[in-house]
This record gives structure tokens, sequence and C-alpha cells, in this order.
């Protein structure tokens, strides 16, 4: 049972059970309202009735900025996709989705706006669209409106390719041209099959820092330009 005190209005039942225990969480009190609550017992012709027990809401009281339910990291095509969800949050201002390179320094690479006070989950995403090559940390830091912050686990996303490249067109029938995204210095070893399984070209090339794509004449005699 649960009454407002002051209020003139019976206490009502908010909750029963058939046994011999009830747990109950009551969500609905608001922030800084007090009520009471009591059981009503009853064991076949017996009543019993409980003393009531009073409670102030006060959810400033060592109450973190958010509670959160989720976080993942994953990667989507050459992005850092990142999902969390709240459970709760009381007085929340923004969250910083903050990313550090291989163990380094932590950055910020997004800041999401936060929902600020809600008892139902609340979903979020943001994106990395950036990304380093090799490990990619991530964690969230929720900041409230004063300033308060915390921060969540921390999550691993791996793009461990050394480069990634292109090759086009394709079909290729004279030149086929290979570009690569910041390899400078990269040494190469590149062998160029036709249908026929026959090798048009072997080579060993080392990526000029002024270069970034390579382009081969397929055309007897087989080069590279």
């Amino acid at each position: 049972m649960h009454g407002a005190p002051g209020s003139g209005v019976i206490p009502v039942k908010i909750d029963s059970v058939i046994g011999s225990s009830l747990r109950f969480i009551d969500n609905t009190l608001p922030n800084f309202a007090t009520g009471y609550y009591y059981i009503d017992i009853s064991i076949g012709a017996a009543r019993i009735i409980s003393s009531p027990v009073w409670y102030t809401r006060n959810d400033a009281s060592g109450v973190l900025p958010v509670k959160l339910s989720s976080f993942t990291a994953q990667k989507l095509d050459n992005r850092t996709l990142l999902k969390w969800t709240t459970a709760q949050e009381f007085n929340t201002r923004e969250f910083h989705v903050e990313r550090s390179i291989g163990g380094s320094a932590w950055q910020t690479i997004a800041t999401v706006a936060a929902r600020g006070n809600s008892n139902t989950p609340v979903d979020y995403i943001a994106y990395d669209a950036n990304p380093a090559k090799g490990l990619n940390l991530y964690r969230l830091r929720s900041v409230d409106f004063d300033n308060k912050s915390e921060y969540s686990a921390t999550r691993r996303v791996n793009f461990d390719a050394a480069f990634t490249y292109s090759i086009y067109p394709n079909p290729a029938k004279d030149v086929l041209q290979i570009t690569t995204d910041n390899a400078s210095g990269l040494h190469a070893s590149v062998d160029i099959f036709n249908t026929q399984s026959q090798v048009l070209i072997k080579k060993q090339v080392i990526l000029p820092a002024s270069l970034s794509n390579w382009i081969f004449r397929l055309c007897p005699p087989a080069s590279i330009l």
C-alpha cells in the first residue's frame, strides 16, 4: 500500500502477491516527493498491517549522470559504428565519444546531445568516419549540467589491414591501375596473372612518398608506368 502524506487521499494498493515474499520497486514517485508504504498481510482469517515506511526520493544524492545498459562498437565497411542505450538519465547534458589509437592519448571524435532526464531506455548512435589502421579503442564520457562526468567501459575495433587499395578498370584489357591510401614507402610484391593463370607482371615495388598509385601496362612488353 502507498500513500502521500497530507494529501487526504486514502492509500492505494500498488502491488500484491500470493506467497511468502514480495519485491517491489516504485518508479512513479516524483523526485523530491515523500511517500509512505506499508504492507497488509492476510494469513487465513488473520490480518497483519505493518508499520509505515516513510521515504523521500532525492535523485541528486550521489546519483551519477547516467546509467548505461549497453555500449557497442563494430566495424562497418571503413567506418566504426558506435551504439549505446541508457537505462536512466539524470541531469545529463551530452556524451563525448572518445578514441585512442593503440593505447595512445584519448581524443573526442564526436559529441552527442543527451535526453537530459529519463527513466525509460534511450538509444544513441555515432560514427567514426576515419578510424585509424590497427587497434582503435573507444569509450563514452557522459557529462551532466554540473560538469560531473563518468566513463564507460572500453570497446575495441581493429582495422588491421596495412593499407586499403582499389583496382580498376575491371575487367582490364591494356592497362591496370592500383590506387592505395597513404601507403608511402610501402614495399610490395605485385603479381598479375591473366585468365589462364599466366604471369603477366611480377614486380617488387617501393612506393615513393609522392605517389599513391601504380599503373601497369598489360600488353607486351609488360611494364610498370
